[in-house]
């Protein structure tokens, strides 16, 4: 795959990583066990980046040189989805959700599960706590822990770029001359509901994310029959279903 179609994949991958880690330690009832394995983490990530530091530097320097080589019109349609999308990566990271229903339930029982320290919750406020399906909202932990809402929205807005690369890379072949290519993707800048979901702190679109990655996985298995494809686009639907029903 081209590190385009890695980057998309990174997101949900990440999610899936997230939640898998959280409903863990949640179920074995040490969430807060959960900081000290994400500074473990970190520095293996840390460690990683830094011996591949000559390989990222060259991927850079290809980036730039790509972006350089663009029509003059190429650069003017990228600066102006650019501008947008920073705008809203700021508003992600500082914005609190204020939708009803992430207010309701899908905030309240994460913290419910923290002051009790287990997955299954003996008292709670709303059925919905209990009755609707986990799923994503364990993501949610990873702010939540530190007694802070703001930012929550950043997975959703993550799922949001990622779904815009995905429909990027769906039109944009080797055969693709025109600038219709970047059709879908404003298209889908121009919806209202996936901006507003975007900065929600919803499941929606991060199941979203997992139906186009295991879709354009299952495309890239039909051509090269190679069995991590076919195994990680079983992975993402399974995801899916994960963010709304688990």
């Amino acid at each position: 795959m081209s590190i385009r179609e890695t980057l998309c994949h990174s997101g949900w991958l990440s999610l899936c990583l997230i939640y898998l880690i959280y409903k863990i330690l949640f179920l074995l009832a040490i969430p807060d066990v959960s900081v000290y394995l994400d500074l473990i983490l970190d520095t293996i990530l840390l460690v990683y980046i830094f011996r591949r530091i000559k390989i990222l530097k060259c991927d850079y320097s290809t980036t730039i040189n790509f972006l350089r080589s663009q029509y003059y019109l190429t650069k003017i349609v990228l600066v102006l989805i650019a501008i947008p999308l920073i705008y809203g990566f700021v508003l992600a990271l500082f914005l609190s959700p204020t939708t009803i229903d992430v207010n309701a339930y899908h905030e309240s029982r994460i913290l419910l599960m923290q002051q009790q320290g287990t997955y299954f919750l003996k008292q709670f406020n709303d059925i919905c706590e209990v009755a609707y399906g986990l799923g994503y909202d364990l993501v949610l932990h990873n702010n939540l822990r530190f007694g802070e809402d703001r930012g929550l929205g950043i997975y959703g807005y993550i799922s949001f770029l990622c779904i815009l690369g995905f429909l990027f890379n769906f039109s944009n072949d080797k055969e693709s001359k025109d600038y219709w290519y970047f059709l879908p993707a404003i298209l889908f800048l121009g919806l209202i509901e996936p901006i507003y979901q975007s900065f929600s702190a919803k499941n929606d679109l991060p199941g979203a994310l997992a139906c186009l990655a295991s879709f354009h996985l299952f495309i890239k298995w039909r051509s090269s029959h190679k069995k991590e494809h076919i195994f990680f686009s079983l992975l993402a639907v399974t995801w899916a279903v994960a963010c709304k029903k688990v």
